[in-house]
């Protein structure tokens, strides 16, 4: 039996409050949030809040979203109809998604070579892109305007005291909006 583990990108909480992942099958509940599978962050992982690993059935395709839980209730994500995924064989896969933000199913289909992560994505459209237009610092090229969008960007996400990690993560941020990719799935395998 396969197995999931979910990670979201959520800044929407509150001190005593948790996401929780609910879903249309027996191991996210049933859609009932009191049997929910509540995930977990700590000072160096906010915003990001991850699940332990979730066997699923494999082959078979479900629906699920997220909720925070505590506080004054349930407070379910404001996306269009409800997050789907359809996991194939055995292994651990891990769902990267973002708070309030969907694209259609989370399980794109694999870039070439079996890669089918938003950091695989970026690199291929940063090299198209690199070749559809010169980028130039400070010159009129039309990939000056990116990469001015980008510095800027880059700049109010990449504050001091962030693990190399985080520093990462917001260069990656960074060039996902610039380069106008969507950024609310991530699937890796473990």
């Amino acid at each position: 039996m396969p197995s999931v583990k979910w990670e979201c990108i959520c800044r929407d909480t509150q001190p005593g409050e948790s996401v929780h992942v609910v879903g249309g099958i027996g191991e996210l509940g049933n859609w009932d949030t009191g049997k929910s599978v509540p995930m977990g962050t700590s000072a160096d992982s906010f915003p990001k809040w991850s699940s332990p690993n979730v066997g699923v059935p494999s082959g078979h395709s479900f629906e699920y979203k997220f909720v925070i839980r505590g506080g004054g209730g349930d407070k379910w994500e404001g996306i269009d109809g409800n997050r789907q995924l359809r996991v194939e064989g055995d292994g651990t896969e891990t769902v990267t998604c973002q708070w309030g933000k969907k694209q259609g199913v989370d399980a794109p289909p694999p870039m070439p070579g079996g890669h089918g992560s938003v950091r695989d994505r970026v690199a291929q459209a940063a090299a198209a892109e690199a070749s559809r237009a010169p980028a130039s610092v400070g010159g009129t090229g039309s990939g000056s305007v990116a990469l001015d969008d980008f510095g800027k960007k880059l700049a109010e996400r990449n504050g001091q005291g962030k693990s190399w990690r985080q520093k990462l993560d917001a260069v990656l941020d960074g060039l996902v909006e610039t380069l106008g990719l969507v950024n609310d799935v991530d699937v890796r395998k473990a």
